[in-house]
């Protein structure tokens, strides 16, 4: 992916460290879901779990 603009600075710092988290929630799902065990579950860093807290919150703002 190639970045410019607002996305420099917000790819890196934001959708990163999601999408990342987002891969290896969806990866141990699949292994379960094939009948295997996860090792190792995927843990979220404190900075994943406060840019989750932030979309949520923002979401339902937005819905109201």
């Amino acid at each position: 992916m190639w970045t410019k603009g607002a996305a420099l600075p917000s790819w890196p710092l934001i959708f990163r460290p999601l999408h990342d988290a987002l891969i290896e929630d969806s990866l141990d799902k699949a292994t379960i879901s094939l009948g295997q065990t996860v090792e190792k579950a995927a843990h979220w860093p404190m900075s994943v779990r406060i840019l989750h807290a932030v979309v949520r919150t923002l979401r339902g703002v937005r819905k109201n």
